[in-house]
């Protein structure tokens, strides 16, 4: 389901809600929870537990696994759409696919959970340990891990909702997501320059939560009335710049990134 150009002269086709490509749903399913494994046992949420983002109830090492589903339930509802071909009308169907693949990659981390509970392998991988389980099961038993499943649902529709929303909604919400993240992921920048700011965060446990609700809200207005349409018209621009002046400002970017890929790592510990 990946859209190429749409075409304006067919008429959309009205399909019900579970008229999907169960293969393909499968497929990416699949390509979830092994992405999901790999992340858990890299060591990546385990590192990360102890760096929170929002207090008490989000931490970077499990937004290093939330994300993910999110992103497949929204690659699984974009529809190749042929030269001659109708496009199908966007609804609940996209939803359904969304949640079908985050299911799965949430059934593989539920899977993982109980492995690493019944079975001890740390001698080939050396992040299979308690504290994996700990974290997956939500510091309860292993019947807390089938949430993981809920979670991937939930997140995968999530995703696949994101084709059916208008497009001032989709932008206010990754505005108002990315916004969040990156103030709670620089807190100790933010706190450095501007002393007054640690109001808003809890001593190093992150934002607080009423804060990170208050900078939701605050982002996803702005990019709704209207602040988002700079970022197009600077992306347009960048697009339609030719010759030397675009190679100057793709070498700007790449250098910006460089530098970021660096600090990044230093600011989040």
């Amino acid at each position: 389901m990946t859209s190429i150009q749409p075409n304006n002269h067919a008429v959309a086709l009205d399909r019900g809600a579970f008229d999907v490509d169960w293969a393909e749903i499968v497929r990416l399913g699949a390509i979830t929870a092994l992405g999901l494994v790999f992340i858990a046992l890299a060591g990546m949420p385990v590192g990360l537990d102890s760096r929170l983002l929002v207090d008490p109830v989000l931490s970077l090492g499990y937004l290093s696994l939330l994300w993910v589903p999110v992103i497949m339930g929204w690659l699984v509802a974009r529809e190749v759409v042929l030269e001659g071909m109708a496009a199908s009308s966007k609804g609940a169907r996209d939803i359904v696919a969304g949640a079908g693949v985050g299911a799965i990659g949430g059934a593989g981390l539920t899977l993982l959970g109980l492995l690493v509970n019944n079975f001890n392998l740390r001698d080939p991988l050396v992040n299979w340990s308690p504290q994996l389980f700990d974290l997956l099961a939500f510091g309860g038993g292993s019947g807390t891990l089938f949430v993981w499943i809920v979670i991937g649902a939930a997140l995968g529709a999530l995703g696949g909702a994101m084709h059916v929303v208008p497009t001032k909604v989709r932008k206010a919400f990754i505005a108002a997501v990315v916004t969040t993240v990156l103030v709670a992921v620089f807190e100790s920048f933010i706190v450095d320059v501007i002393d007054a700011l640690d109001v808003l965060y809890e001593p190093e446990r992150g934002l607080k939560w009423p804060t990170a609700v208050g900078l939701a809200v605050i982002a996803a207005a702005a990019s709704y009335l209207g602040g988002g349409r700079k970022l197009g018209d600077v992306r347009r621009t960048y697009q339609e710049t030719t010759g030397p002046a675009k190679a100057r400002q793709t070498t700007a970017l790449i250098g910006v990134s460089g530098i970021l890929l660096i600090i990044i790592p230093m600011v989040t510990g």
